[in-house]
């Protein structure tokens, strides 16, 4: 760490540990100049479904709110809503538990927002909304040590495929 003094101040970079406060890394006769909003801890949000619609939406408030804001995208995904947004993307998909590792470290917060719309058939929509909704909690389990809470969502697709001129009801 490298510290600049001027006129009383103590001006520093730091590269900061998810779940740091700056004062841990300055010597105790330094920290009086520290801000208190600046010894904050940052709380970190981890989106799966953020390159949709909803979960673009969600990014957008969990940044105006101040949160350090990850993304977790297919290789394949449009990403359209998520330009110019300051947030972390981490392109492994969900269908491997242990690649969200990187993705969930230090992560505070969880929101599973993705799930398939469509699909041929029902194992689709199981694949797509049952299996990664697993995957995703699996890998919490392991991993996210830190998450205080997990949101899952769902969506119209939860009640499965409709038949042609079939509407599907909840029952």
């Amino acid at each position: 760490i490298k510290y600049i003094q001027k006129q009383h101040f103590w001006w520093n970079t730091l590269f900061i540990k998810p779940k740091d406060k700056i004062s841990n890394y300055l010597p105790l006769q330094h920290k009086k100049y520290i801000p208190a909003f600046m010894n904050q801890h940052i709380a970190t949000a981890l989106i799966t479904g953020a390159n949709g619609f909803v979960g673009s939406h969600l990014s957008d408030e969990l940044l105006r709110r101040g949160y350090r804001v990850r993304c977790l995208v297919r290789k394949t995904s449009n990403l359209q809503w998520l330009k110019g947004k300051q947030v972390e993307l981490f392109d492994t998909g969900l269908n491997n538990p242990d690649a969200l590792q990187q993705a969930l470290n230090g992560a505070d917060y969880v929101y599973h927002i993705a799930g398939t719309v469509k699909a041929p058939n029902e194992a689709g929509y199981i694949k797509g909304n049952v299996q990664l909704t697993r995957n995703v909690l699996e890998a919490v389990s392991r991993y996210g040590q830190g998450v205080k809470n997990v949101v899952v969502t769902s969506s119209l697709a939860a009640s499965g495929p409709a038949l042609p001129n079939q509407p599907v009801t909840e029952v």
